[in-house]
Parts: structure tokens; C-alpha cells; sequence
């Protein structure tokens, strides 16, 4: 009964600690500064593959993938454009892996 009756009474709990998170990452870089590209080098562990959805987040004047809130990738050289890019949406970005090469832990990703 306890179970139950909590479920019919109470409203639904949802976490949203990291609902900042999510809502920067909603922000599209590509709308102001179309065609943004870069590559990025995995740490080996990282099965991305192409086609895969990442989280691209500025970390002073670098730039690294984020899974599960983990550092996966961190790219290589980034433009001084795209990184300035990143910080004016809130620091976070959408990304596609466009291209991946294991054999040599690169990854290419297009920023959106």
C-alpha cells in the first residue's frame, strides 16, 4: 500500500541537477557560424563512430567530448573561431562525428 499510495498522491520527482547542462547544449553554434568542423583526438578507450551525437564543451581555450560526463576526446588545435563560438552559447555545443579513424585515435566532428 505505502508504494501505491505514494505514486497516486504525489507528484512525479524528476533529477535535474544538470539541467543547465542540457538547456546550454540546446543553444545551436552553427545558427551564427555555419559550417564549424574540427578534429579531435580520443583517448583510445572511446568507441565513437560516425554518425554518433557528442557534447563538445569549452574548457578554457581548449575544447573537449564529453560521454557521461567524462572527457573522451579533447580537439586537436582548435580554431581560436570555433572555441570563441563554443563560449558564446554558453561554453557547450552539439557535435556529430562525421569521420572516425581508431587506428589513429582522430575523430572528425562537425559543431552544431
Amino acid at each position: 500500500m505505502g508504494v501505491d499510495f505514494l505514486k497516486a498522491k504525489c507528484a512525479p520527482f524528476a533529477k535535474s541537477w544538470d539541467s543547465a547542462r542540457v538547456e546550454a547544449a540546446q543553444n545551436r553554434v552553427a545558427d551564427s557560424h555555419a559550417g564549424l568542423s574540427a578534429v579531435a583526438r580520443t583517448f583510445g578507450l572511446s568507441k565513437l563512430r560516425q554518425g554518433d551525437n557528442v557534447l563538445v564543451r569549452s574548457d578554457g581555450e581548449a575544447l573537449c567530448i564529453l560521454a557521461d560526463l567524462s572527457r573522451v576526446a579533447v580537439f586537436v588545435d582548435p580554431s581560436p573561431k570555433l572555441v570563441n563560438a563554443i563560449r558564446e552559447v554558453g561554453g557547450y555545443a552539439r557535435g556529430t562525428v562525421q569521420a572516425a579513424y581508431p587506428s589513429l585515435d582522430l575523430i572528425r566532428v562537425d559543431i552544431q
